[in-house]
């Protein structure tokens, strides 16, 4: 199951920004990516669903390069996402990264964020940005905690699911990637994606997915990575997993996610750790 990494890269020739995609993995992985034949989200659904742009990634042969992630909200300061949409900003292998975020930090690039509304043109949102991650240190894991650089105070986070993800379980996912692969970060839709998944398989840590609605081969895409997947019930919306790798899409194989309910994943994301985090990474 590969990994997705997408990427816009801008490479100088001669004073010259030319756009190129690049798909580059430490493990050999195919790029991450939107929703393929899925369906537009509604204005004023899921709000909590995070678009991460990140900016001036070092590029191989110079330059610099662009790309994107997804993201779920789980507390007002804090955005769960895939652990492989931080790292090190090495071209020759990136290597997911905790600490501060930003040209010349252990996280060597910009990430800008928005939330709380269904395009990238509309005005009612939030924008922020990433100031700091901590890769959640649970093995078989891809998961990041990534802290704002202030609080969202309007969009209501999502809550873990307490309980696991069961086979055949039905789950929306809903990610700001692009609808087919390859492809560069400007060829991403202005509006959110959604759709169905059928959960087909549990491991200790992950879960495997394939789609079910608006069509068999809805699935994944570039920059989706990170994107929540959630079960929606009468008394709300629970997280079950967050969007880690898979084919090229669109495809009608499985994706895997990591899971979210794992009782060492809720100590990081929603008890004391994630509170003593907040205090040791408080602006300097």
């Amino acid at each position: 199951m590969a990994i997705r990494f997408p990427s816009s890269t801008r490479v100088a020739l001669g004073g010259v920004g030319v756009a190129a995609a690049v798909a580059v993995s430490t493990l050999s992985a195919a790029p991450a990516q939107a929703i393929a034949n899925g369906e537009d989200v509604p204005d004023g659904r899921y709000g909590f669903v995070a678009d991460l742009e990140a900016r001036g990634i070092p590029a191989v042969g110079g330059g610099t390069r662009d790309s994107a992630c997804s993201a779920a909200l789980i507390a007002s300061e804090w955005l769960v996402s895939a652990g492989h949409c931080f790292h090190n900003g090495d071209p020759a292998g990136r290597t997911p990264t905790s600490g501060w975020v930003g040209p010349g930090q252990a996280v060597p690039y910009r990430v800008d964020v928005l939330l709380g509304q269904a395009t990238r043109s509309g005005t009612g949102g939030q924008r922020r940005q990433v100031v700091y991650v901590q890769q959640v240190p649970i093995a078989g894991t891809d998961l990041a905690l990534a802290r704002l650089d202030r609080p969202v105070t309007d969009v209501a986070p999502v809550r873990l699911a307490v309980e696991p993800a069961a086979s055949d379980e039905v789950v929306r996912l809903a990610g700001w990637g692009a609808t087919a692969s390859p492809a560069s970060i400007t060829q991403r839709p202005n509006r959110m994606q959604t759709g169905l998944f059928t959960v087909t398989g549990t491991t200790t840590t992950n879960l495997t997915v394939r789609g079910r609605s608006p069509e068999a081969t809805t699935s994944p895409c570039p920059y989706d990575s990170g994107a929540p997947y959630f079960r929606e019930t009468p008394t709300g919306v629970r997280l079950v997993g967050i969007e880690s790798g898979g084919p090229a899409c669109p495809h009608d194989q499985d994706d895997m996610a990591t899971r979210t309910d794992l009782a060492a994943v809720r100590s990081w994301v929603g008890g004391a750790r994630l509170r003593g985090l907040a205090e040791s990474t408080s602006p300097r």
